[in-house]
């Protein structure tokens, strides 16, 4: 083989076993992927049952991102459903019913049926100003420029719509859109000297309307700061159980104003109590950014509210949570962080294998000493039997007889030794009881700590058979 062949071949064969451990490490990746995957699949549909939409929303759309499956897109499609946002949800099961995969007939047509039902709580905001190139906002978030394509689709209900420009003042309009029609804003923009300014409103309490020179701006949690018009300008922010409350404020051209808003209850409102069932014990609760202790039970103004559950060596639980007069049960199933866990499970483990062990050397005492009894029962009774016949040979007759002076030192000395042996099968009894009684009580103590230890598998969360959520879209399916 020349030279060149031989590099030739080297290098054909090393090329082939990168190819080959790529292609190992590929298919590594993908099960690691996948894996990760179901399991945020299941927390998903966990979050789901507790009422946790935000965070369930994420955990499915990460699935999806580390695994593209038409049942997670679907699933994401229903929660989207259940929060509320009609245009997303309409999209994604859009994309589901296009490219359905083997998703059965029955999950279709709940796909099918869920988006039909929300196409019709959308509707359309056509936006109009006389300025090319204006941005205009939603709800406080930019969403195009002037002249728009097409209109806005929004979901159903109240919004606000807002012009930006330039050398002109900004201009805004809340305006309430029903589902399956068009609301027409014509904004105009009148100019002005100089620049805009900003103004960033932050309030804890979410739901809060931020009305300013009177007109509705946003409600918090505001997105970014809002584009005003330089002077003085009041600000109120308004909620139903909370005080009012109000602020003048300079804004200065081109310059940031930030105003930080703590929204007082007001005693005499109505309110919900909310009670909470955790997994773990000494769980600390946060409402509204305010620290509230122990979480047991509360009450709060109606409405919506910001909930943070926390608890050490615990990823901590955030969620939002409308409060009714007839009061709220959350339940929360905390997620112990990676450290929490494997110390859990080795101390778990550890407790279950000694369990397992002294019950193992306990039974395995308590049948050897058994035993020893039984042998050594046998054995005595041979030796008692063994005794009383020599001690008979001294009867009158026998052939150690006493009176006959037939006792020699022979007789005596095989009368001692069995008697030796007699007492000895006897005094070796409390050796059996003895391993009896130790095996026993090992027995107790490997009971003891397998009944009281705890389950290594305690976190090792099981597939969810999700409750069924009246007002909302019930996820479905496995991954």
């Amino acid at each position: 083989m020349t030279t060149h062949h031989a590099r030739h071949l080297a290098a054909v064969s090393l090329t082939s076993l990168l190819l080959a451990l790529g292609s190992g490490s590929a298919h590594a990746q993908a099960d690691a992927a996948r894996k990760e995957a179901a399991e945020r699949f299941d927390r998903g549909l966990r979050l789901f049952d507790e009422r946790n939409l935000p965070a369930a929303l994420a955990e499915l759309e990460r699935a999806h991102a580390l695994s593209p499956n038409p049942v997670v897109l679907l699933n994401i499609g229903l929660v989207q459903a259940s929060m509320g946002r009609a245009v997303q949800a309409v999209a994604t099961l859009d994309r589901v019913l296009a490219e359905p995969g083997t998703l059965s007939p029955a999950r279709l047509e709940q796909a099918r049926r869920t988006r039909d039902e929300h196409a019709r709580r959308i509707g359309e905001i056509t936006v109009t100003t006389q300025v090319t190139g204006a941005t205009i906002e939603l709800d406080g978030v930019a969403v195009g420029s002037s002249p728009l394509s097409a209109p806005l689709r929004v979901a159903s209900g109240e919004h606000v719509v807002s012009v930006v420009a330039t050398g002109y003042a900004p201009a805004r309009r809340a305006v309430s859109v029903a589902g399956n029609a068009r609301v027409d804003v014509a904004l105009e923009l009148v100019a002005m000297q100089g620049k805009a300014g900003w103004l960033a409103v932050r309030a804890a309490v979410p739901a809060v309307e931020v009305r300013v020179d009177g007109e509705l701006a946003a409600r918090t949690p505001v997105p970014g700061p809002l584009a005003v018009a330089p002077g003085k300008r009041r600000v109120d922010l308004r909620r139903a159980g909370y005080r009012a409350w109000a602020r003048e404020v300079a804004i200065a051209e081109g310059a940031t104003s930030e105003l930080d808003a703590q929204l007082e209850e007001d005693p005499s409102a109505a309110r919900g109590r909310v009670r909470f069932v955790t997994s773990e014990p000494d769980a600390q609760l946060t409402v509204d950014g305010a620290p509230r202790g122990a979480a047991t039970a509360i009450e709060l103004p109606l409405g919506v509210h910001a909930l943070k559950l926390e608890r050490a060596g615990f990823l901590p639980v955030e969620r939002e949570l409308d409060v009714g007069a007839a009061g709220e049960t959350v339940t929360v199933t905390f997620e112990p962080t990676p450290e929490t866990r494997a110390s859990y499970v080795g101390r778990a483990r550890s407790r279950r294998t000694w369990g397992i062990v002294a019950t193992a050397v306990g039974g395995a005492a308590i049948a050897g000493g058994a035993g020893f009894l039984v042998w050594n029962a046998s054995a005595t009774s041979d030796r008692r039997a063994a005794y009383f016949s020599v001690s008979d040979s001294f009867e009158p007759g026998g052939r150690c007889d006493r009176a006959a002076g037939l006792a020699s030192a022979a007789c005596f000395a095989e009368l001692d030794a069995a008697k030796s042996n007699y007492d000895a099968s006897r005094s070796r009894r409390v050796f059996g009881w003895a391993a009896v009684g130790a095996g026993a009580a090992a027995v107790g103590v490997g009971a003891y700590l397998l009944v009281t230890g705890d389950d290594p598998a305690r976190y090792d969360r099981p597939r969810v058979a999700v409750t069924p959520w009246p007002g909302g879209a019930a996820v479905v399916g496995a991954f």
